[in-house]
């Protein structure tokens, strides 16, 4: 890949990213904070019905899921700062090529470029996708199986 900016730009740049990044960490600390305290409130449930109840109880999971990305977010930000601090934010983790600058707007936070994401998705996907096959496999040639070896105990190896 070759270069977007100079390095005068592209130090203007990367301090604009840190700006960035720090303003989007104490937004999510906010708003983890919040979250927090709404879960901890007590709401008073004595008098819900159990479909009140029902949904109420969904709410908190899905607060505690988005809490947990809230938190993974963070732990991003913070790598990426340490990496701005180190001198090689921008620089892809899995190539070494520079991130454009475009990518990085979207995606500050980010260690791969382009393609290497995207190698990385599709290998994940064919990871997945394999599990899914292998399983497959699995519930077939247990099916072909007569009931007898399904249910039959498991031969136990002779010890030596």
């Amino acid at each position: 890949m070759t270069k977007l900016t100079t390095p005068k730009g592209r130090s203007e740049f990367v301090a604009r990213s840190r700006e960035h990044l720090e303003r989007m960490r104490v937004a999510l600390i906010h708003e983890l904070a919040s979250d927090i305290r709404a879960a901890r409130s007590p709401g008073g449930s004595g008098s819900m019905d159990s479909a009140d109840l029902a949904s109420r109880e969904l709410e908190q999971r899905m607060s505690v899921m988005l809490s947990a990305r809230e938190r993974d977010r963070i732990i991003e930000i913070d790598r990426a700062l340490a990496r701005i601090d180190q001198g090689n934010y921008g620089e892809c983790a899995a190539c070494g090529f520079e991130i454009t600058e475009p990518r990085l707007d979207a995606m500050p936070f980010t260690q791969h470029c382009r393609d290497c994401q995207r190698d990385q998705e599709r290998e994940a996907k064919t990871r997945y996708r394999g599990n899914d096959i292998a399983y497959e496999r699995l519930e077939d040639s247990a099916s072909n199986l007569p009931i007898e070896e399904i249910t039959r105990e498991p031969i136990k190896e002779a010890r030596k």
